[in-house]
């Protein structure tokens, strides 16, 4: 049966993350106010399950981590053999304890996680990378901490039109948007108060306008395209569990990564330029639409309007002008633009894998041929007249390319290629949007102390 996507997410719980009484909010949370959520919601288009090794209980001598009422996965039974030789985390080791139960219901817990198709396994311990990378590349299996476990079940109920957010679980919620206003903390703690600064100056109606905009359209639309990018993610993940292919070329789910990746960047170039403007307009720099289209803007460039607004800034705010044309910023601001043009008017970027041939993928026609029509052929018999000539052998090219991809080994998952002065510099862009999302709030603190600074009295200094 063809599966459209992947609606059911498997969780492995580290039996240490909550033993001897400990995180008891957090269990609380992630396993009875997330399982009441999922209950109290029609349609349910996803479901997350828990699966947790009970019998380790008795192995490491810890008291009973959840109720028979919780809704858990127990599993009562190790494996039969491991498939991982872990060692705990060497600060753990170095102390003067016997840890040899741990580490062998750790081993047991991964080979668990693996056997029963989980995508995460929870855990308190600080895995070294080697390890990860070695246990997600061999079983597709992602060892992640709690806080990182409940972001990513977040952006998988997103993407089922579940709003959920674990730091404050409010039912009714009905709209992305909505939720990333009512729980972000940036949102809250940073762009709220700013705007309510705003209109206590009294400031104009176009300044307030970008404000609002900026804060309840560009900001949170931002981070639901991100969201959406990385749901994505999840699903391809999910679908690499599933088939039991790892480390390899999968197609499926890429042309909506891409979809949205294409559309984050032009919201975060976008959200620059809105920036200025809103700078221009709440420090009286003095520009309008009908006289600074071609020069608001906060990219250094050779254009003589644009370098009259960066004048302009330096002498209404340095500290705001110094911290805009640093070298940390003009650099992140070049590479958004050459990524945002480059999609915009010339190819859309399309973040493809970087992969490298293995035997497998340099197979003949006739070979590859045995193997996947070993069932059936590229088209029924009994309908094959229906189409027209040379289809079904065109098929059998598509097909054959689609299994030499699959089995190409994946170095980089996605890589975009940015040039500067004759160079070509690669990066990821999906690991790249954290470090995205620093540069702008970074650049919206900035803005926001700028005017801060404007409209607060300067002390007056009393002579002595």
């Amino acid at each position: 049966m063809w599966n459209l996507i992947n609606n059911e997410l498997s969780v492995m719980i580290d039996p240490m993350l909550f033993s001897f009484g400990q995180r008891i909010e957090q269990k609380v949370g992630l396993v009875d106010m997330l399982h009441h959520y999922m209950n109290s919601i029609e349609p349910n288009l996803c479901k997350v399950t828990f699966y947790y090794p009970k019998y380790s209980e008795e192995i490491l001598g810890t008291r009973r981590a959840f109720f028979p009422t919780d809704d858990i996965t127990n599993i009562n039974e190790p494996p039969e053999s491991v498939l991982t030789d872990m060692s705990l985390p060497e600060e753990i080791l170095a102390l003067e304890e016997d840890f040899s139960n741990f580490t062998r219901v750790l081993n047991e817990s991964i080979t668990l996680a693996v056997q029963n198709k989980c995508l995460y396994f929870v855990t308190p311990l600080d895995i070294p990378e080697d390890v990860r990378v070695h246990v997600r590349e061999g079983y597709g299996l992602i060892i992640v901490s709690y806080e990182d476990l409940v972001s990513n079940i977040e952006i998988f109920l997103q993407g089922f039109y579940n709003y959920y957010k674990f730091s404050s679980p409010i039912y009714g919620i009905d709209s992305p948007n909505l939720a990333h206003q009512m729980i972000d903390g940036f949102i809250n703690k940073k762009l709220h108060p700013f705007e309510s600064l705003i209109h206590s100056k009294g400031v104009s109606d176009s300044a307030k306008e970008k404000v609002r905009s900026f804060n309840h359209n560009r900001y949170p639309d931002l981070l639901v395209a991100r969201d959406q990018i990385l749901f994505f993610k999840i699903q391809q993940q999910l679908d690499a569990v599933r088939k039991g292919i790892f480390n390899s070329v999968n197609p499926r789910f890429h042309s909506s990564i891409i979809y949205h990746l294409n559309f984050y960047y032009y919201l975060l170039y976008g959200a620059i330029d809105h920036l200025a403007w809103i700078t221009n307009d709440i420090l009286d720099i003095g520009y309008s639409l009908e006289n600074g289209r071609m020069k608001v803007g906060f990219k250094v460039t050779q254009n003589k309007n644009r370098a009259e607004f960066i004048s302009r800034l330096q002498e209404v705010d340095e500290i705001l002008h110094s911290y805009i044309t640093s070298d940390t910023v003009q650099e992140w601001l070049f590479f958004l633009g050459e990524v945002r043009n480059q999609s915009a008017h010339r190819e859309v970027m399309t973040a493809g894998p970087l992969t490298a041939e293995t035997p497998e993928s340099k197979m003949t026609d006739a070979e590859i041929d045995a193997i996947i029509y070993a069932k059936e052929p590229p088209i029924p018999a009994d309908i094959v007249h229906m189409f027209p000539e040379g289809f079904e052998e065109n098929k059998r090219i598509q097909d054959r390319q689609a299994y030499r991809i699959s089995k190409m080994k994946v170095v980089v998952e996605h890589i975009a290629v940015v040039e500067k002065d004759g160079e070509q510099y690669t990066f990821n862009p999906l690991e790249r949007m954290a470090v995205d999302m620093g540069h702008l709030n970074e650049m919206i603190e900035n803005v926001i102390q700028a005017y801060t600074r404007k409209v607060t009295p300067e002390p007056i200094n009393e002579a002595s």
